[in-house]
Order: structure tokens, then C-alpha cells, then sequence
């Protein structure tokens, strides 16, 4: 059992430092919990299990390398005063947003994709998706997330990704396609991107 729970204390020392390293927020707050959570300090991730094996550790790096690209590339008050009133477009505003800063972590640092990909297969997990018959089973501000993501880094997604996101792709390429160079134009420019990413989200929203 010693073994085990030093095996667990080093993954979490590691994590934990790397959150910091790619954030530059040397004294951030970082807990391991039941509830993921971001606070303006303070971060807490998902307990590792027991087992702790390599998919479990690639999701729970995923969801770490997430948050330590949003608090280094994302200005929440930029993000928040441009923000769309509808639901669901806010929802596809903040995945274009998402696809934004985690694109750059992907262009910046070697082995970030594939934590940032099995954090996103995780929420698909038990889903047959070579089986699905309808676009219900996938949210569509995750399938905007997915193709844009790839366009912005000109990396191909996982198999699983792909298929996940194929299922939106026909109807949603066509809109993202028309906006996607300037997107990549403004990859590091907060304010502009987002004010195209909005007219985007709007759009999309009614498809």
C-alpha cells in the first residue's frame, strides 16, 4: 500500500507543478477532490484512484493542462463583456474560446494534445459512437470545439475525436471554414478573435 500511495503523492507533486509551470502562477492553491474547480487561487482536481493507470492519468493531466492554458491565455473580463445572451451560443462562444487557448498550449508544448484529448473522449466514454444515429448524443459546442481546434493547429484529431466530431461536421465546417483564417490571425489576440468567434457562435447556434 505505501507503494501505491507514493506512486499517487508523486503524480500529484508532478501535476501539480507542471499546472504551475505552464500557468506561471508559481502560488497557486492546487487540491485533489471529488469536484473539479478553478478559483481565482485556487485549483482542485479529481482524486487519482487507487489503481491510477495510464488512461486515468493522461484524463487527469488533460484537465489540468485545461486550466493552466485558461488562467495563461484567457482574460475572463474580455471574455465576459462579449459574451452572447442566447444559451446555447454562449455555450459555443466559450468551446471556440476553449479551442483558442488550448491550440496554443498544443503550437507550445509537445505532448499536451494527447492530455487534452482523452480529458475530452473521458465525457464520451461509455457512448457507442460508431453506432449513433443521431447528432443528440454529441453536444454540438464540443463538436465546434473539436474542428476548430484542428484547423487552428493543423494537427489531425484521435480516431475517437474524429468520429465524435464528424457527426456535426457537415452541417457546422462551411460556417467555420469562412472564418477560420481569421481566427488563426488573431490566435493571440483575446479581444479580436473573440469578437469573430461571437458572430460565429451566432450563427452556428441555429443549425
Amino acid at each position: 500500500m505505501s507503494d501505491k500511495k507514493d506512486k499517487i503523492n508523486n503524480f500529484k507533486n508532478a501535476i501539480s507543478s507542471t499546472l504551475r509551470a505552464i500557468s506561471k502562477k508559481k502560488d497557486i492553491n492546487i487540491n485533489f477532490g471529488s469536484d473539479i474547480n478553478v478559483d481565482k487561487n485556487t485549483v482542485t482536481l479529481p482524486i487519482p484512484s487507487i489503481k491510477l493507470e495510464d488512461l486515468e492519468k493522461s484524463k487527469i493531466r488533460g484537465i489540468a493542462d485545461s486550466i493552466a492554458l485558461k488562467f495563461k491565455y484567457h482574460n475572463k473580463d474580455i471574455h465576459k463583456s462579449l459574451k452572447p445572451k442566447s444559451k446555447i451560443a454562449n455555450k459555443i462562444f466559450n468551446s471556440i474560446e476553449s479551442a483558442r487557448y488550448e491550440s496554443l498550449g498544443i503550437k507550445e508544448y509537445s505532448g499536451i494534445k494527447n492530455n487534452l484529448e482523452k480529458n475530452i473522449e473521458a465525457k464520451y466514454e461509455n457512448s457507442k459512437i460508431s453506432k449513433l444515429i443521431n447528432r443528440n448524443e454529441i453536444a454540438i459546442e464540443d463538436a465546434v470545439q473539436l474542428i476548430i481546434q484542428e484547423k487552428l493547429t493543423n494537427k489531425k484529431l484521435s480516431k475517437q475525436l474524429t468520429e465524435i466530431s464528424n457527426v456535426w461536421r457537415k452541417d457546422l465546417e462551411s460556417a467555420i471554414e469562412k472564418n477560420i483564417q481569421n481566427l488563426k490571425s488573431n490566435l493571440l489576440k483575446q479581444k479580436d478573435f473573440s469578437t469573430i468567434s461571437l458572430k460565429l457562435a451566432e450563427e452556428l447556434q441555429s443549425i
